[in-house]
């Protein structure tokens, strides 16, 4: 009897060790996938660039940014209009937090944010304006430059 009782009680914590460095070998996993495009760049003068799907970790502001998505473009070709974007902002200390920026203030969005002392401007959305796009053609390649600057200057 004392050998079933120490064989089920080492049976229970095999199972449950080899079930918890699954969960830890998932979770590591997907953090690695969620992001595949990070990268570090020096920031000298306050406008960071982003392709869409990109982060970039901002050294000097010590911060996480993240070009998401576009979420609507009615802009014509030369530019004129209003489109909006999806972006994530993370600091080292902080959460993540989205934001959606517009080209042009409007009642439902604003072409800022502030994110903890930090005012975050869309500058631009390119390309320039929304073409209408055949079933054959690819959906246009999206980048944004985003302003950086200290809401107490």
């Amino acid at each position: 009897m004392k050998i079933f009782f120490l064989f089920m009680l080492f049976s229970i914590l095999f199972m449950q060790c080899s079930s918890s460095q699954k969960g830890i070998y998932f979770e590591l996993t997907d953090l690695k996938s969620e992001n595949p495009e990070s990268k570090t760049v020096a920031v000298s003068d306050d406008i960071i660039s982003l392709r869409e799907n990109e982060t970039v970790f901002s050294e000097k502001h010590q911060t996480n940014f993240t070009f998401v998505r576009v979420v609507k473009d009615e802009r014509t070709s030369d530019g004129k209009g209003f489109a909006v974007v999806e972006i994530r902002v993370m600091s080292t200390v902080s959460r993540p937090i989205t934001f959606l920026l517009s080209t042009e203030n409007s009642e439902e969005t604003s072409k800022s944010a502030n994110f903890y002392g930090k005012i975050l401007t869309l500058e631009k959305l390119y390309p320039c304006g929304n073409k209408k796009l055949t079933d054959t053609q690819a959906k246009p390649e999206y980048s944004i430059k985003i302003s950086v600057n200290s809401s107490e200057s």
